[in-house]
């Protein structure tokens, strides 16, 4: 019998999953600043929420149909639709500690799934090297760096809200990685952003209110900005960079996040950037590239 696990490709393809790593990575560090921007202009999260994965499964849902994929096999629609819940699940804890947390920090501690992620694979038997093991502690030690600089305001619930957000895309990472073999990335990600998008859909409806967006460029800009390029574009990616690689790895390269986020709050928001956070980004730095061993 076949086995789903994914198992890393060698030469070209570790290559490729590498970069895809890299790539979304630098698109998932836009979330939290768009975020951040878009409730400046008086959106609340879930109207953002709303809007972001509507956009997004649209875009997705255009692609799978033209590569004639948008049905996954009956075996799968399940994992599927409970990958989507669980997507749904950590972004809104996510934005919910964007509100209550600097969007370094928030990302910062979000970015300790790597460590519940290699925990999982070990259960589904992905092999643990010393590079991935070295990566990993070099991971949490630069995360432990940043999150401790002096100037980062602290908000307990909005701590408990991104380590929520890190279990969750753990749970996320581990399962798509288990059908990705058999499912192509279009279909996975149309199936999982339309159940996240209605999950968010059914709470506004519920409480009357529609989830509609003011028509200003800036706004409608940066929603589609959201839908794209931290959505779309970095899901795709990582799922890409999954099924070459593996999700350990994976989920190792793409802590570059919080240091792009750092450098971006830094540079549009002015939020605090110290040397120890950029020391802990050398550490992050030193375990991405440990991984190309």
């Amino acid at each position: 019998m076949q086995s789903s696990r994914v198992r890393p490709a060698p030469c070209a393809g570790e290559a490729a999953g590498f970069l895809l790593a890299l790539l979304s990575a630098l698109a998932y560090s836009t979330e939290g600043v768009a975020a951040k921007l878009l409730y400046a202009r008086g959106l609340a999260p879930l109207t953002v929420l709303v809007w972001r994965f509507l956009l997004a499964a649209a875009l997705f849902a255009a692609a799978a149909a033209l590569r004639h994929a948008l049905i996954p096999p009956r075996t799968r629609r399940l994992p599927l639709l409970t990958a989507g819940c669980i997507q749904a699940l950590t972004v809104l804890f996510l934005f919910y500690a964007f509100a209550a947390l600097p969007a370094a920090l928030a990302i910062l501690l979000f970015y300790l799934y790597p460590a519940f992620v290699t925990a999982g694979a070990i259960f589904f038997r992905e092999r643990l090297t010393a590079a991935r093991f070295l990566g990993l502690l070099l991971t949490v030690s630069g995360l432990s760096i940043i999150t401790a600089a002096p100037g980062t305001a602290f908000s307990f619930s909005g701590a408990a809200y991104a380590l929520a957000a890190a279990l969750g895309n753990a749970a996320f990472v581990l399962l798509s990685s288990r059908f990705l073999e058999e499912v192509p990335v279009y279909t996975v990600s149309t199936w999982t952003t339309g159940t996240a998008a209605l999950i968010f859909l059914v709470p506004a409806l519920a409480r009357h209110q529609l989830p509609v967006a003011p028509a200003v460029p800036a706004v409608l800009f940066l929603l589609f900005f959201l839908a794209l390029v931290p959505t779309v574009f970095a899901l795709a990616s990582l799922l890409g960079a999954i099924s070459h690689i593996g999700p350990s790895r994976t989920a190792i390269i793409a802590t570059l996040e919080p240091l792009f986020t750092a450098l971006l709050g830094y540079l549009l928001l002015a939020e605090h950037l110290s040397p120890r956070q950029l020391l802990g980004g050398l550490l992050i730095l030193a375990a991405v590239a440990l991984q190309r061993r």
